[in-house]
């Protein structure tokens, strides 16, 4: 019970303690009063009818006549009018009221019978006797009518009172409540001040209590991201322009090129700055790495724009881009648009500020073999004096040909043709924490069907990401239906920004409420960071609704991880290009155990993904991590009944 409860709760006994004293109290004072008055008004009655009865000849007739006009008047209940010898000359009730006070206040009232008797004399001798009971029911239900005013008048006041009361009680304890919303603040990893200052002294300390531990965990975290970025700048930054290095771009070909979820094609591109060195001489270097600076913030700003856009500064002059999704067909289209994008920066020194070798890639390719057409493509481009190339004898082909795409992808969403695959993130101790749901696309004129690498992007050009999420999930709620085992889905950035898809989940959980907590859903950290308002909305909603919410890739962004504070997720997996090489590069997995104990810090679990070998799997697993999913520890595999 609330406190305001209890409060209220113990008002509303006092005063009704105080009106049952109060009335108690008036009831036994005015009981007296009346009880006396009733006994003089008897005794006055009983001499009137004696004087009555001397005046008269004392016989029935005349001893009736004064009966009955002494309970006419309504103030006497029974009169008994005798002789001398005590012979009843006439007797006399008044009518039987019924009574307008409960039976219960006039047990408590106990009014005794007000009687009184008045001889009648002649030179001594006894000639008669008159006996009245007065009416005791008028004074009872004064009685009554007394303790009933009393009564509400105290219980108007006690209102009154206990409503003004909880008012200000309320007002007392709303920074407590603030102190208790901070709790709950802390719990979902958020570190907010309460901003207010009770006027209560009790109160105050405790609230400012609050607001210091709340700062000082506040700073912890901040110290704690400031020191993974630290680490994150020296062991996969480049330092001049904060573009990743040479090593994290390694690791992330290697990743993206073995992935199923990736895009099963695109386009490498090697850029080389013209005359980097000349340019030193005779600019300077502090005048150069600025320059520097900007052309990374223009490839940075271009990548805003393509789903998957990774560079990374390679060594002096050498920068690489990967371009997932980019076809045969507009592979040289995107490398003359990339040049005319660049040419802004431009200056006196070149007219050119960057040569450029494109090469085509694919699911399988080695990231060796790619590295070496892109380098002779640049150095084709150097030779010729052109601002960019093609590597010499490498076939453009389409990673799927021969589809009608948009006609296979919607005939396949109405007839419901994708099936299930699950990968499990297992626990340190080898428990599965989940099934990460992967979508796949069967074909009749293929023996495995079509990963999700390949159709998904192709979905998100043709505006069906959205569509294609709300049928994943129904299949997902499905199994989970059958199987009660929690899965985890991923969500495209269309199904974030679609505004009815948050209508569509919640009508189709209100159908099967039960399922909620066994539904996970996960998005890449990248659709998050571009409207981060928009996706802690949409997270909040999941959550009112029973469902948790994961990040996948994390790092891949190389946003500082103060973000996770607000958004409210239950677990982060780590891109597969931090973990890679973790085991054998000392700075990379100071940084990678830094961020975990930051994720940590807010309550947040931390799962490696795309985990290739068990030296990895044994050396995350020391680092801390919550949980690990691989090929080295479990291939995707159909979800039963799938």
């Amino acid at each position: 019970m609330s406190l305001t409860r209890q409060l209220l709760l113990v008002v509303l006994l006092s005063l009704a303690a105080a009106i049952l004293g109060a009335t108690t109290v008036v009831v036994v004072s005015t009981r007296g009063d009346l009880q006396r008055r009733l006994d003089a008004q008897a005794a006055q009655i009983a001499q009137l009818a004696a004087r009555g009865l001397v005046g008269v000849q004392i016989d029935p007739a005349g001893a009736e006549r004064i009966a009955t006009a002494a309970v006419a008047g309504g103030h006497v209940q029974h009169i008994v009018l005798a002789d001398g010898s005590g012979r009843v000359l006439a007797e006399a009730s008044g009518p039987k009221l019924e009574s307008p006070v409960p039976e219960w206040f006039s047990a408590i009232a106990a009014l005794r019978p007000a009687v009184a008797s008045i001889g009648i004399a002649d030179d001594g001798r006894p000639i008669g006797k008159v006996t009245v009971e007065a009416a005791g029911l008028p004074a009872l239900a004064e009685l009554w009518a007394t303790a009933r005013r009393i009564s509400d008048a105290l219980l108007v006041l006690g209102l009154i009172s206990a409503a003004l009361g909880v008012l200000v009680l309320r007002r007392q304890l709303a920074p407590l409540e603030r102190v208790a919303e901070q709790a709950d603040a802390i719990l979902h990893n958020r570190f907010e001040p309460s901003g207010l200052r009770p006027s209560a002294p009790e109160l105050r300390r405790v609230v400012e209590a609050m607001d210091r531990l709340v700062g000082r965990m506040k700073e912890q975290f901040e110290e704690e991201i400031a020191r993974s970025e630290r680490l994150r700048r020296e062991a996969l930054s480049d330092q001049v322009t904060g573009l990743p290095n040479r090593r994290w771009f390694d690791h992330h070909l290697q990743d993206v090129l073995a992935a199923d979820d990736e895009s099963a094609h695109g386009a490498l591109l090697l850029l080389r700055v013209t005359d980097l060195d000349g340019r030193n001489r005779r600019h300077g270097y502090v005048r150069t790495d600025q320059w520097l600076r900007e052309l990374a913030g223009a490839l940075t700003a271009l990548g805003r724009a393509r789903e998957g856009w990774a560079l990374a500064r390679l060594r002096g002059a050498d920068f690489v881009v990967l371009a997932p999704g980019v076809d045969a067909a507009g592979i040289a289209t995107f490398g003359a648009g990339l040049i005319t994008a660049l040419a802004s920066l431009a200056d006196g020194d070149a007219p050119s500020p960057v040569r450029c070798g494109l090469t085509p890639y694919q699911r399988g390719d080695s990231p060796a073999t790619l590295l070496a057409q892109a380098d002779a493509a640049l150095s084709a481009a150097e030779a010729a004096g052109t601002d960019w190339q093609l590597p010499p004898a490498v076939e453009l082909a389409d990673a799927a040909p021969g589809h009608d795409w948009a006609a296979l992808l919607r005939t396949a969403l109405q007839e419901e043709r994708f099936v299930l695959y699950g990968q499990p993130a297992l626990a340190a101790d080898g428990s599965v924490l989940h099934h990460e749901v992967l979508a796949r696309l069967p074909l009749a004129d293929a023996d495995e069907p079509l990963v999700a690498g390949t159709f998904v992007p192709i979905a998100a050009r043709l505006g069906l990401a959205a569509d294609l999420d709300r049928l994943i999930v129904l299949l997902a709620l499905d199994q989970i239906d059958r199987e009660r085992r929690p899965l985890a889905v991923n969500l495209s950035e269309a199904a974030l920004r679609d505004r009815g898809f948050l209508d569509f989940f919640a009508i189709e959980l209100g159908q099967r409420p039960a399922l909620a907590p066994w539904l996970i859903f996960e998005t890449r950290e990248a659709y998050v960071l571009h409207d981060l308002d928009a996706a802690t909305a949409f997270i909040a909603v999941l959550r009112e609704l029973g469902c948790r919410f994961g990040l996948d890739h994390v790092g891949r962004s190389f946003a500082p991880a103060g973000y996770l504070a607000r958004l409210g997720v239950e677990y982060l997996k780590l891109d597969g290009g931090f973990v890679r090489g973790v085991d054998r590069e000392p700075v990379q997995r100071q940084y990678v155990e830094a961020l975990c104990r930051s994720a940590h810090a807010l309550g947040i679990s931390v799962i490696a993904e795309r985990v290739e070998s068990e030296t990895e799997a044994a050396d995350l697993r020391a680092l801390g991590f919550d949980g690990l999913q691989g090929r080295a520890l479990a291939a995707p595999a159909p979800l039963g009944g799938a």
